[in-house]
């Protein structure tokens, strides 16, 4: 990893000194051990006023299955929503809100209430009571248009708090302008994982363990749940 001192300057002007240097630390160790490190939120209820968006979009919630016929009106939609992934989500009766423009799929969110996965090597166990977001798309041709805040609002108008994890250095996320209190995410432990020899091995906090949502090997046939401190 090149350091130049351009770089360092923009870094430690926009972050400061504590920051950019954990920002550096956490790449070093990305590439020195395979380290991947991420807070774990759960977030505040959805806002109760309507984000509004064009009248010619049209946002509803739909079955995995009902966006085959997409797939091939745009070749990000040929490698996003491939018959193997929309099978498998509706197989785990995933979540998927779906924005149309003049009949054309111009955006999509899935989540689930089980597990979704993560990397090659590992999926995400979402715990009982949470809605876990897994893979979002918005058409370049539609982004600006409040699309994805308007498919999240109507997303967490379920009967589910959303559950999701950010990486500690992503200070871009991490970084979110003043919030009412009562519109404030939790904080609820870490998870990550580290690479030894091309293997991924996972680990969560004891909090993250506690409300049951961390990373595990593909095909882990359990489902974790509340347990006691």
């Amino acid at each position: 990893m090149g350091l130049s001192l351009p770089e360092l300057k923009h870094r430690v002007g926009t972050l400061g000194w504590h920051r950019s240097a954990y920002w550096y630390l956490l790449q070093f160790l990305s590439k020195a051990l395979g380290l991947r490190l991420h807070h774990v939120f759960v977030s505040a209820s959805a806002a109760k006023s309507i984000i509004a968006t064009e009248p010619a979009y049209e946002h509803r919630e739909v079955s995995p299955s009902e966006l085959m016929p997409y797939i091939d009106d745009d070749p990000v939609l040929r490698d996003q929503l491939t018959p193997d992934f929309l099978r498998q989500s509706q197989t785990q009766n995933d979540e998927c809100i779906a924005s149309f423009f003049d009949d054309r799929l111009v955006g999509f969110d899935f989540s689930s209430t089980t597990k979704a996965p993560v990397t090659s090597q590992l999926e995400v166990l979402v715990p009982a009571g949470f809605s876990y977001g897994y893979k979002g798309w918005t058409h370049p041709d539609h982004r600006r248009k409040k699309l994805a805040l308007r498919r999240i609002q109507l997303k967490s108008s379920v009967d589910y708090m959303t559950i999701y994890y950010i990486e500690t250095h992503n200070y871009p996320s991490l970084l979110r302008p003043y919030r009412h209190p009562s519109e404030r995410r939790q904080h609820m432990g870490y998870v990550g994982w580290v690479t030894i020899r091309g293997r991924q091995y996972p680990f969560a906090s004891r909090r993250a363990k506690w409300i049951g949502f961390e990373f595990v090997r593909k095909g882990l046939k359990h489902r974790r749940l509340y347990t006691e401190r």
